[in-house]
């Protein structure tokens, strides 16, 4: 009888063992792809946009501070400040 309990012990151990890794992984690679979904979401809402209103009128506008600048005519670009 002893050794029928202790056979069932290390098998339920093992088994434990086995199905605690399991969720652990489980929960590891749910916790990667939440994290990869979130950096995508940074990268798709970047800082600074580029806008081209005619052919050689360009802008830049940064989407933190508000501030832009512009460039005219193959002009140096020329920063302005965003509304206070």
């Amino acid at each position: 009888m002893t050794k029928n309990l202790q056979a069932f012990s290390i098998v339920f151990l093992g088994l434990c063992i086995l199905l605690g890794s399991f969720v652990l992984s489980k929960s590891i690679d749910n916790n990667q792809v939440a994290m990869q979904v979130r950096s995508e979401e940074q990268v798709s809402q970047s800082r600074y946009e580029f806008i081209t209103l005619a052919s050689d009128y360009y802008v830049v506008f940064d989407t933190h501070t508000g501030d832009f600048w512009k460039k005219i005519d193959g002009q140096e670009w020329i920063k302005q400040d965003g509304p206070q």
